[in-house]
């Protein structure tokens, strides 16, 4: 049964009793403001709701049924289409084998902290695990929202200290290896040569390039800016937002880029900078392969042979030269798209105190 009680003018606090599934009265409430009149309709329709879903439905109903009603009810109008399809991915991968047999109103604390467990047992380091509990804490925040369980055991969950977040050592080219790649570069198509250099003078992610159109290159300001990118989901490749909002920019590039994307331009009548054969937006694997590719080609009769690093290392190849010749930290952070300085601190760090250390052997060396 519902009850009204006026808070103020215009605003109105519903109450509803209803007996729980251990037999005592409780009770749950909930603010409106509006007239009178609406707000009686409002507690018919919450009482109606808790009538439906109750508390008690909470042990009539899987975790993994539950999880269509999430994603209906609410992640189909409240989430983007791609994180959505994010969030049903990580749900179906982590947490639906660990809890999606059990009733929703069984779910305890310790029940989620064993998904946690279980991943940080796999090696996923503690960003992966908080993204996890980011997901899985709006399931449940949605769950008692709509009274199917009485409490959200996610918000008792501890979850583990941060990791060293780049406390593996940094891979990228050196400025004689990034010669002899840049050289590389150059006997590939156009298209490649132009990625390989915004990869390195820009620092670009590589779904930001992938993504990137010819209506964000500024020919007259020497200027690109970053506003999106490319990430593949199941169902296939899509454009999304920028990492973070910190992640657009507009950068200054060298002359040789825009020489040679105007060239491009005149072959490409697409909308995007790198394509398909076919004039469709380039693969997101394209790039890493051809690197590869290169790679190999090049070290099969190289006496010096190049290491064969990741396509995001040439990023951190962009950020440590850039270091190295003196460029001041917060300009590196500007142009890699970091929002904070203390970001790029975090990542280059390492880079920069075997910098220092350098700087010190020279000066050593110069008074032996």
């Amino acid at each position: 049964m519902a009850s009204i009680n006026k808070i103020d003018k215009n605003k109105y606090q519903i109450v509803v009793s209803y007996t729980g599934k251990d037999g005592k009265r409780k009770f749950k409430k909930k603010q409106f403001i509006g007239t009178l009149k609406e707000a009686r309709q409002e507690s018919l329709l919450f009482e109606e709701e808790i009538k439906v879903s109750d508390y008690a439905d909470g042990h009539l109903i899987k975790f993994k049924d539950f999880l269509e009603i999430y994603i209906t009810k609410y992640g189909n109008s409240n989430l983007k289409p791609w994180t959505l399809i994010e969030y049903t991915k990580a749900l179906n991968k982590k947490a639906v084998p660990v809890i999606g047999n059990m009733f929703m109103s069984d779910i305890k604390p310790l029940d989620i902290q064993k998904i946690y467990d279980i991943e940080k047992a796999k090696g996923n380091k503690t960003g992966t695990i908080k993204r996890i509990h980011i997901v899985l804490n709006g399931v449940f925040k949605y769950a008692y929202k709509m009274c199917y369980i009485e409490e959200n055991p996610c918000d008792r969950i501890i979850l583990p200290k941060n990791d060293s977040k780049f406390k593996d050592k940094l891979h990228y080219f050196d400025i004689p290896q990034t010669k002899i790649f840049l050289s590389l570069a150059e006997q590939e198509r156009i298209q490649f040569n132009i990625y390989f250099k915004l990869a390195i003078f820009g620092g670009f992610r590589r779904g930001e390039l992938i993504a990137l159109t010819w209506n964000d290159i500024n020919f007259k300001n020497k200027q690109i800016s970053i506003n999106k990118s490319a990430k593949d989901t199941a169902e296939g490749q899509i454009i999304k937002e920028t990492k973070t909002k910190g992640s657009n920019r507009t950068i200054v590039l060298p002359d040789e880029c825009f020489e040679l994307l105007q060239e491009w331009r005149k072959e490409n009548k697409t909308d995007y900078v790198f394509i398909q054969h076919n004039g469709e937006r380039m693969n997101l694997s394209t790039p890493y392969n051809k690197m590869k590719e290169m790679i190999s080609t090049y070290n099969q009769t190289a006496e010096v042979k190049l290491p064969l690093i990741r396509l995001h290392d040439l990023r951190h190849t962009s950020a440590t030269l850039l270091l190295a010749n003196k460029v001041d930290i917060e300009t590196v952070a500007n142009r890699l798209g970091h929002s904070q300085v203390s970001t790029t601190l975090d990542i280059y760090g390492h880079a920069l105190k075997e910098m220092d250390i350098k700087a010190s052997n020279v000066l050593t060396n110069i008074f032996k």
